[in-house]
């Protein structure tokens, strides 16, 4: 069955026709029409006092096709201005990337795009840096990651923005490509956490790692993103919310309207078992709440691993989910160990469609996989 061919069509406004072998990986287009309900590129620039366009603190005879280095000039004109408006061209930066302070406000125009030479060498290899600050926004980002360079690249960071112990985070209208780790990070790599994120209106295409990873957060809003074509490394998933230290939290999380695609390990997932065996672990709660998920041919529809060791002090909380749609998943459903758990599970209405066109309930309470 490992060879069987799987040919299908989704139908309506998506118009996407898929040849797939079970096994084998391969990126799908997504048309335009889908598109355009989660990213446009079609934006106009607000008019506001103070706002400064960084072209002007490049080089004279500066080049407009992103094939020149223009790091330095561009993080100059960043840190010197409140409210940045991006060139509009594609610019070239190295893998140093662009660190974003607080108190910003940065537009990308109609044709503004940042390309990341690379190449990654590890952890720290962000592009869109937002580290340990507040009070920034980022509009109608257009991000390149060095996932395809010629370069050798190592590990599976270099995110397209990455947020770390940072708080009132806003990103709106955004595309992220191509990226050699996650396409967008949220919480910390110090134990600590991030909080008060807005992420809306997002398009996130082939990152090699996973379209968002959630690790340590006290309200995020994440809203209409589109995930599609994640793959490289593990794990592979649209949306994972993966907690790396016993001191991080997951507070007030809500998730909404997301439509994934094609990702190769997954369309959602949970992974707490870095939250366990803490002292703290009864007053860590966990609160996550995800609603109006769709799932197109990825390999598994959902997962969730609380407590795989059964450790005693596991961490505690609840997962409501509501509204979830699989289609065309080309081995679990579902994948749930409820053994040891102290995080319950709600949820309503979660279904999968199968090849035939059966609409299945998928019930969270009673199989490890389905």
């Amino acid at each position: 069955m490992f060879n069987k061919k799987i040919i299908f069509c989704l139908v309506g406004p998506i118009f996407l026709f898929v040849n797939l072998t079970y096994g084998q990986y391969r990126n799908i287009t997504i048309s335009q029409s889908v598109i355009n309900k989660y990213y446009t590129n079609a934006v106009t620039i607000p008019n506001i006092v103070g706002m400064k366009n960084i072209t002007n603190y490049l080089p004279k005879g500066f080049k407009t096709d992103g094939s020149v280095d223009y790091t330095p000039f561009l993080q100059k004109g960043i840190n010197e201005n409140k409210i940045v408006v991006m060139p509009n061209f594609p610019v070239l930066i190295n893998n140093k990337g662009l660190k974003i302070p607080s108190n910003r406000k940065i537009y990308f125009q109609r044709n503004s795009k940042v390309i990341f030479s690379g190449p990654a060498l590890g952890k720290f290899y962000d592009i869109i840096i937002l580290d340990g600050v507040s009070n920034v926004g980022l509009y109608n980002a257009n991000i390149v990651g060095s996932r395809n360079i010629p370069k050798k690249q190592h590990g599976e960071w270099s995110s397209g923005i990455s947020i770390k112990d940072s708080y009132n985070i806003t990103i709106k209208n955004a595309k992220i490509s191509d990226t050699f780790g996650d396409g967008i990070f949220i919480g910390s790599e110090t134990g600590r956490k991030s909080s008060n994120i807005l992420i809306q209106n997002v398009w996130i295409n082939k990152a090699r790692r996973n379209g968002v990873s959630i690790t340590s957060v006290s309200g995020l809003n994440l809203e209409n993103i589109l995930v599609t074509n994640t793959n490289g490394t593990s794990p592979e998933t649209g949306i994972h919310i993966e907690p790396s230290l016993p001191s991080e939290v997951l507070k007030s999380i809500s998730i909404n309207g997301i439509l994934s695609y094609n990702n190769k390990n997954g369309g959602f997932g949970i992974n707490l078992s870095l939250l366990n065996g803490a002292p703290n672990t009864k007053s860590n709660l966990v609160d996550i709440s995800a609603s109006n998920f769709k799932d197109y041919g990825s390999t598994n529809f959902i997962g969730f691993t609380f407590n795989p060791e059964g450790k005693s002090n596991a961490v505690v909380g609840k997962v409501n989910l509501r509204n979830f749609e699989g289609n065309g998943t080309k081995k679990y459903k579902v994948w749930y160990d409820p053994n040891h758990s102290n995080v319950s599970i709600t949820s309503d209405e979660i279904f999968s469609n199968d090849s035939k066109g059966n609409r299945i309930k998928i019930d969270l309470t009673k199989k490890r996989t389905q």
